[in-house]
């Protein structure tokens, strides 16, 4: 049976009373609505008692006395079928006399809080009583906990393998190419009409022109390219690349010509960065938990390595044709992987609108934001400078005329600085593991320092080597830089498909500027009789960039401090 409560006096002085419990069940009140209270001289003659026990007759009574409403709590073991907007009514309430009734008026609400005109009299004393729906509901289910922020669900690992995937195929598909193109070229400039005896100095000039086109290409289209991905998605833009190699390829093979070597090489090229590096970069800070970008992009070079190691290898065998058959062959398998099983990286909230082209010289957010951002922005700058693109022409260079290598032999040392990729993805994991993220950078720009250093001033196969194997690990410091900037420019608003294209373009511009930096520096080392000029060049701008970044971890320091304080 219910236990009726006289709470009045308590809910006037604003305190909070549990609800009664009777020896079966427990009753909630979830509703009391407190009308004005009657008057002393009302409330003193005024007695009601009120019974709703489950059986039928009245067996209780209560006095409202003073200012005072009563709690009313009505049970009904029987679950009662409510089909209408208004309830059966309680039980009849007792009267202790036609008097007192007549001054007493108590409005009694059993469904969804519907309340009852009141009398005059209702007007001093109401009572507002809301009845608990007798249905029983059933408790909510579990939530499942989420998965802690820095630990990725196993859909955001399979779906990271797949950006793997295409990187390192998108890779492939362009490496083929790259020494055979030039054979391509060197057959239709004859057929043109070129002088054999200076055939290689215009495929030279070909190339050059090549490789700045694409660079200025991307320079220009790069924030924009990454604008769009933020408000469309990576997928779109990493399926372009596929789709073009298929189409450009396929038209260099049916009619080699200079026109369509140009487009394929610049355009091909160009999606190679934006689909590949660009694009997967921003798939990877999608998917991967902040603290672990680091990790993340090194696993992504550990995947485009094996493609850096197989490509080449799989191009001496082939000839000039068939290498362009098997790379179609590899923009296919790219194309099945993206559609089929790659899922867009970019949570549909995550997505911005689209705010118009952006201008290719907006990379100054990188520099005109906080300052720290700026001192990684420009460590980033410094190390991009060290691109194994920009210093390829000058490794070759300084292979075959200083060292007399053969040409396979100089293919050799390429395809173990690819497998590098592959164990440096283990070391990195291994330095940011034992000694943090700035202390792995650090010894990656020392390591640096000093291979280059040894080979510049002492060039011989054994230093070349010893340069090469040194950058196993020495080659992992644009990961933790990497990291930093991406964190620090989504603290300064910058979206994660605008900054991948920021930090592309700045590559890009690097790109244009950086060959003339080590060209000038051979060109004048040889002439004083220094001929490893160039890595010189690159021990002094790697000092530089390790310079820059321990300001950027002061920096990181003095903003830690100072929030250690306001906590």
């Amino acid at each position: 049976a219910a236990a009726v409560a006289d709470a009045g006096h308590d809910e006037i002085d604003g305190e909070d009373d549990d609800a009664s419990t009777s020896d079966s069940e427990t009753v909630a009140l979830t509703e009391v609505e407190t009308v004005a209270p009657s008057p002393p001289s009302a409330a003193a003659e005024t007695t009601a008692t009120v019974d709703a026990p489950s059986g039928g007759e009245p067996s209780g009574h209560a006095d409202v006395a003073g200012a005072a409403d009563a709690e009313v709590e009505v049970v009904d073991d029987a679950a009662t079928s409510v089909s209408e907007t208004v309830a059966q009514p309680p039980p009849p309430i007792a009267h202790p006399s036609p008097s007192a009734a007549a001054e007493t008026a108590t409005s009694v609400d059993v469904l969804g809080g519907v309340e009852a005109p009141p009398t005059e009299q209702g007007a001093d004393v109401g009572t507002s009583v809301s009845k608990l729906d007798e249905t029983p509901k059933e408790l909510p289910a579990k939530k499942p906990q989420a998965a802690p922020a820095d630990v990725m669900t196993p859909k955001a690992k399979k779906q990271l393998e797949l950006v793997y995937i295409h990187c390192a195929m998108n890779m492939a598909v362009s490496i083929l190419n790259f020494s055979t193109r030039s054979e391509l070229l060197k057959e239709v400039l004859l057929k043109t009409g070129s002088n054999p005896k200076a055939i290689y100095a215009d495929v030279a000039w070909y190339l050059s022109f090549w490789t700045g086109s694409t660079a200025f290409c991307e320079f220009f289209l790069n924030p924009t390219i990454g604008k769009l991905s933020d408000t469309y998605g990576r997928k779109p833009f990493m399926v372009a690349a596929p789709y073009a190699a298929i189409v450009l390829k396929a038209w260099v093979l049916a009619s080699p010509s200079l026109v369509s070597l140009t487009v394929e090489r610049i355009v091909c090229d160009g999606l190679r960065t934006l689909s590949g590096s660009t694009m997967g970069a921003a798939a990877v800070a999608d998917l991967v938990p902040k603290s672990q970008l680091a990790k993340g992009f090194s696993g992504l070079w550990s995947r485009m390595g094996v493609a850096i190691i197989g490509g080449p290898l799989l191009a001496s065998r082939l000839t000039a044709r068939q290498s362009y058959k098997a790379a179609i062959f590899f923009a296919v398998l790219t194309l099945v992987n993206d559609q089929v099983f790659l899922e867009e990286t970019l949570p549909e909230a995550s997505k911005k609108p689209f705010t118009g082209i952006a201008s290719p010289f907006s990379l100054a957010k990188l520099f005109t934001g906080s300052p720290t951002l700026a001192l990684a922005a420009t460590t980033m700058a410094l190390q991009n400078l060290l691109d194994p693109k920009i210093l390829a022409d000058p490794w070759m260079v300084f292979q075959l005329d200083t060292l007399g290598w053969s040409r396979t032999y100089s293919q050799l040392f390429t395809a173990v600085i690819g497998l590098g990729l592959l164990a440096g993805s283990k070391l990195n994991t291994i330095g940011i593991d034992a000694m943090g993220l700035h202390m792995h950078t650090t010894m990656c720009h020392l390591t640096t320092v000093a291979s280059n250093t040894l080979l510049g001033l002492f060039p011989s196969d054994v230093t070349q080597w010893a340069m090469g194997l040194a950058g196993f690990y020495g080659d992992q410091r644009t990961n933790g830089v990497k990291q930093m900037v991406a964190n620090l420019a989504v603290k300064e608003g910058i979206a994660k498909g605008e900054m991948s294209g920021l930090t592309a373009n700045l590559r890009a511009l690097m790109v244009v500027f950086g060959p003339a930096i080590y060209s000038t520096a051979y060109t004048t080392g040889s002439k004083r009789g220094v001929p490893g000029a160039p890595f010189l060049a690159v021990a002094v701008v790697c000092a530089l960039a390790e310079l820059a970044h321990r300001r950027v971890k002061a920096a990181e320091d003095k903003d830690a401090e100072a929030q250690a304080k306001q906590a």
